[in-house]
């Protein structure tokens, strides 16, 4: 009889212990979902403070800034996909193109296709914002500069053509071509030049693009 008083005690506090267990994990699970909560919570409010950390001071994200096309092509650009369905999406139809967006637009646009606005292929008509990207504008190029490149002119226009994001760099050079067919008058001294600067031999480009034409 004694010995089975003693196996039943013995079981209660193993039950006893078992339950303060669980209560400590529940416990522990309980603080740590309060401090996930918190931590989403503050990342939450860091985000909110980044539009005010710029030198501008304050932020508009809701101001609105010209944005051009500068592909000679159409450009669609969007925030992002959720599934299949395409968020906020923008399409420029031609070369030169704008459209008026806001600063949050802009920003959602460069968080998920940041090569568009890195490469300049979506030219935002003011240095600020740039800044507030975090965007290097070493070869981030005007649509007024990109207007005046593929009449190569001078050096300069070589040496942007050369410092071009790969994409705009091959349309331009094929625009270059292609007006080179319509009998535009270039300079062959700027024509070699580009050559050697990009290793390419853009006369035969041409030559290739009347052959197509003819046919052959």
């Amino acid at each position: 009889m004694a010995e089975t008083e003693k196996k039943t005690t013995t079981t209660k506090r193993k039950t006893t212990t078992t339950k303060k267990t669980d209560d400590k994990i529940s416990a522990l699970e309980k603080q740590n979902q309060e401090l996930q909560e918190q931590l989403k919570a503050l990342m939450e409010a860091m985000k909110n403070q980044q539009a005010t950390n710029t030198k501008g001071g304050d932020v508009d994200l809701n101001k609105k800034y010209k944005c051009y096309n500068l592909t000679h092509s159409i450009l669609t650009v969007s925030s992002g996909r959720v599934g299949n369905i395409v968020q906020k999406e923008k399409v420029f139809n031609k070369y030169g193109d704008y459209k008026m967006l806001k600063l949050a637009e802009i920003e959602d646009i460069y968080n998920a296709m940041p090569r568009v606005i890195d490469g300049g292929w979506l030219y935002i008509d003011n240095a600020e914002v740039y800044e507030y990207l975090g965007v290097n504008m070493s070869s981030i190029y005007s649509k007024k500069q990109m207007d005046t490149i593929v009449e190569l002119k001078t050096d300069e226009d070589v040496e942007i053509i050369a410092s071009l994001d790969d994409e705009l760099r091959r349309q331009t050079i094929n625009l270059i071509a292609d007006r080179m067919v319509n009998k535009e008058s270039y300079d062959y001294n700027k024509l070699m030049l580009l050559n050697q600067k990009l290793g390419i031999d853009i006369l035969k480009i041409k030559e290739d693009k009347e052959k197509i034409l003819k046919g052959e």
